[in-house]
């Protein structure tokens, strides 16, 4: 395999029929970011690429692999055409990037398959032990970062997962009712607990004024036409989660709800009750679907978000095929950023990525290839793996592109499922 670092240029000429949004030949740079087993991201060394070029004649592939850094570079002539470029790391979700057309200017990140274990990201199950005072009536359940065990008791030892430090830990203690995790929140507060030894020691104290939940209030407009319309999708009450560090999956501080407009049959109340100010949700997150579950809208707020929330169509998200070899995917959504696919096994980890590079349609594109470097057992598939294949459009508050993995962000998306294919 031939390397490509950043002192190694490679000139590429297109012999694709696209049109670029680029006329000069530029360096063409690919960086590349995965997770450890710290959960950070770090510089993706020696990672697989594979570029391939969109033509209607003389179609190219490069392979090629990341340097020291976790960058590659080659000279591209974009003047002739788009391309494609997939990034491939055993272990590692794939992800590739479609119709290209000028300069990647953020790096893509992979995830692991399987996410690691709590364990492996260095939490450690820590006893933990303090007084609390300040409920709001006797015996009533509380709990730190709603992941100990609940207690009714006014003294506590339990267990949090914690990364060992030499300062404290914050965390935020709940009261409810009682331990139902659909129990309303009574009062919360942050508590920052101290390192004795190997154990942690926090004393609870509830606010006099209680933090209870408020309430907020968007309103939904779902699309009436296109891909995925808004009949016969159906939604369930969902968490309001706020990210703390080292708590991946957030805690519940509210939840959210949708009521139908009795007037509007495409436009819905989304209700918020959660905490607010320091206390308030990260993002607030629904998702409607049908029977099947092959048709699906999502929408995600943070605080801030303006009050009318707006999902636009998608005109065509359509796959077709029954193996990877013949998978064609189709789709047109000029309303969005971006335009997507998953392929997800339903048997074992398997996930790989597709991203458009912007919202260009496509009349009929097969799935990329995996570089030769990478087989499908390295990333999770095998032949007789059973696929669904999700086709997507989405756009971020933020601007951001998709292969970013950011937890907290405004976004909407459409999605149609296909369900039963083969891998080979």
């Amino acid at each position: 395999m031939r390397s490509l670092g950043a002192s190694c240029l490679l000139l590429v000429s297109l012999s694709a029929c696209g049109s670029s949004s680029h006329s000069e030949s530029f360096d063409f740079v690919i960086s590349v970011l995965h997770r450890d087993s710290h959960d950070e991201l770090v510089p993706s060394v020696h990672t697989a690429l594979r570029v391939t070029g969109n033509g209607c004649g003389n179609v190219w592939t490069l392979e090629t692999q990341t340097d020291s850094a976790g960058r590659a570079v080659a000279r591209m002539d974009p003047s002739r055409g788009t391309w494609d470029v997939t990034a491939a790391r055993a272990g590692f979700a794939p992800v590739s990037i479609v119709e290209v057309s000028g300069p990647l200017d953020t790096a893509i990140e992979l995830e692991p398959i399987p996410p690691p274990s709590r364990e492996a990201t260095g939490l450690v199950l820590t006893q933990i032990s303090g007084t609390i005072v300040g409920r709001s009536a006797p015996g009533t359940a509380v709990s730190l970062n709603q992941d100990s065990f609940w207690t009714g008791e006014d003294e506590y030892v339990t267990s949090v997962w914690a990364k060992p430090t030499s300062g404290s830990v914050h965390l935020l203690a709940f009261e409810q009712a009682d331990a139902a995790a659909d129990s309303a929140i009574l009062n919360a507060a942050w508590v920052d607990a101290t390192w004795q030894g190997a154990e942690l020691h926090a004393d609870i104290a509830f606010p006099d004024l209680p933090r209870t939940p408020a309430k907020t209030e968007w309103s939904l407009e779902l699309p009436t036409t296109g891909a995925v319309t808004a009949e016969g999708l159906t939604s369930q009450k969902r968490g309001a989660p706020r990210r703390i560090a080292d708590s991946r999956f957030g805690m519940r501080v509210g939840e959210n709800w949708l009521e139908a407009d009795p007037e509007v049959a495409n436009r819905y109340a989304w209700l918020v009750e959660a905490l607010d100010g320091d206390m308030q949700p990260s993002l607030v997150p629904t998702v409607l679907t049908n029977e099947t579950l092959d048709r699906s809208i999502y929408a995600t707020v943070v605080p801030g978000t303006p009050a009318a929330v707006v999902v636009p169509p998608a005109d065509v998200l359509k796959a077709t095929g029954t193996t990877l070899d013949t998978l064609t995917l189709t789709w047109a959504a000029p309303a969005y950023d971006h335009i997507g696919a998953s392929l997800i096994r339903l048997d074992g980890p398997g996930e790989w990525y597709l991203h458009s590079y912007g919202a260009i349609a496509s009349l009929g594109r097969a799935w990329p290839r995996l570089p030769s470097a990478v087989s499908p057992t390295d990333v999770g598939f095998d032949g007789t793996a059973s696929l669904d294949v999700n086709v997507f459009a989405a756009s971020f508050d933020d601007g951001r592109v998709p292969w970013i993995v950011r937890k907290d962000t405004a976004w909407r998306a459409v999605l149609r499922k296909f369900s039963g294919i083969g891998f080979h």
